[in-house]
């Protein structure tokens, strides 16, 4: 049977990627996997300076995240995303229900 050895999980800051991390954060621990925490916000991934300390506060509540780092990454967010996933040889990619665009719009719907 096959191990899982690395998971992704898409980062946009929502409720709903509060509940991916969450989730992902649970597997990879169970399964002994690497975690990555992957953000794509589309275009650029120019420095944002107040980035670090958003993600502090965002992965602070989720148990077992502390030590998970930020991956940001350019470009259109499925390219992103999906570059993450080959580069990492993950066997997972976690995406929570909606993200930032609502109901209907984004990745994870």
């Amino acid at each position: 049977m096959p191990v899982m050895q690395s998971v992704i999980v898409g980062i946009d800051f929502s409720p709903a990627s509060a509940s991916a991390l969450a989730h992902a954060t649970r597997l990879a621990t169970a399964a002994g996997a690497r975690l990555h925490a992957v953000h794509a916000p589309g275009g650029a991934a120019e420095g944002d300076p107040g980035l670090p300390d958003r993600w502090e506060r965002f992965r602070g509540p989720v148990v077992g995240a502390a030590d998970v780092p930020l991956e940001v990454l350019p470009g259109p967010q499925f390219q992103a995303l999906e570059e993450a996933v080959h580069r990492h040889g993950a066997d997972l990619l976690v995406l929570g229900a909606r993200g930032e665009g609502g109901a209907g719009l984004g990745l994870g719907t």
